[in-house]
């Protein structure tokens, strides 16, 4: 590269030793006035004098517009990402993207660029350079910050209360945490609807499980006939994954997002089970829905917020649910 450098400034020496030999006394042309560019950037991501500070998804548009009295002849647009500079791109005159007037004075063209993932964590410049007919040239540059889009938020549902079992299969003791909706056995079964699906567990109270919550198919498999008929017949049984957590009651009014979630549910060490028994008030499940649920699994929270202890009609458990569905 060295080398290569001084060959070129050889040769830069020789070319300029050619043009006095050659020009005498002569007086040279003036050039005409240089070009100038302005680049605007709109769109998605924020921008602050030649700053972008953009998320991955966001799209900027730049809008260049070149002056040059000397007729506008090359636009050359050239990417560096961490300081490494790219393979520029460049835009003739003649180039379709190209608007220009008929003297070739005034020209512009808009560009769009969109945030990737592999984006993220860099800084992304780009250098505009226009150049004339004379090879004289303006330059503008500007640079972008890129990072992860924020968590989203989860979706919250409070005061939901589930019923312990009855005979008739009427309690509401089945909940689904994309519709925020309780259901009965017998609304499960009584409709040509595919609500079985959507159910992610159940309650119910056991004279050695006591409070509990299961899975459609850890109910299944239960040893009280009773609790197990409450299922019989539905198209789907869902195998979600229950975790008890050392979350405290405070604490789980922290976790807002989606991220939260996912850390929460991973840190917890309890083995992952389609039921949980024995539960207290204040304690906290994480949970993560059967894979096999439309949009695939997706991971919440349960705060047990009461229970009133025992089954049939009296008995009744208050939750507070956080999933990754969107908020509303």
């Amino acid at each position: 590269m060295k080398k290569l450098f001084r060959n070129l400034l050889f040769f830069s020496a020789i070319g300029s030793v050619a043009i006095l030999a050659s020009c005498g006394g002569d007086e040279e042309e003036p050039l005409p006035a240089a070009p100038s560019i302005t680049v605007t950037v709109s769109g998605d991501a924020e921008v602050s004098g030649s700053e972008i500070t953009a998320i991955t998804g966001d799209e900027v548009s730049f809008a260049v517009t070149i002056t040059a009295p000397g007729a506008f002849n090359t636009l050359n647009i050239t990417p560096s990402v961490d300081g490494v500079a790219g393979t520029p791109t460049v835009f003739t005159r003649n180039s379709t993207e190209v608007t220009k007037n008929a003297d070739n004075t005034e020209a512009s063209i808009t560009i769009t660029y969109t945030f990737e993932e592999e984006d993220e964590d860099t800084e992304i410049t780009w250098t505009f350079e226009a150049v004339d007919d004379s090879d004289q040239t303006a330059t503008k540059e500007f640079t972008a910050t890129v990072s992860a889009p924020p968590s989203p938020e989860a979706r919250a549902y409070t005061a939901v209360l589930l019923s312990a079992p009855l005979g008739d299969k009427s309690a509401d003791g089945f909940f689904s945490s994309n519709t925020g909706l309780v259901y009965s056995p017998a609304d499960v079964t009584g409709t040509s609807a595919a609500i079985s699906p959507n159910i992610d567990f159940g309650y119910y109270y056991g004279a050695t499980d006591k409070a509990s919550l299961a899975s459609p198919k850890a109910y299944s498999l239960l040893s009280n006939a009773g609790f197990t008929a409450q299922v019989a017949g539905w198209g789907t049984l869902n195998e979600t994954m229950l975790k008890k957590t050392t979350l405290t009651a405070a604490a789980f009014t922290e976790v807002t997002t989606w991220a939260d979630l996912d850390e929460v549910y991973t840190a917890a060490t309890d083995a992952a089970a389609g039921v949980k028994t024995t539960l207290e008030a204040n304690q906290v499940l994480a949970f993560k829905t059967a894979s096999t649920k439309t949009g695939g699994s997706k991971i919440g929270l349960i705060l047990v917020k009461s229970i009133t202890a025992g089954d049939g009609v009296a008995g009744k458990i208050e939750l507070e649910i956080l999933v990754q569905e969107d908020a509303e």
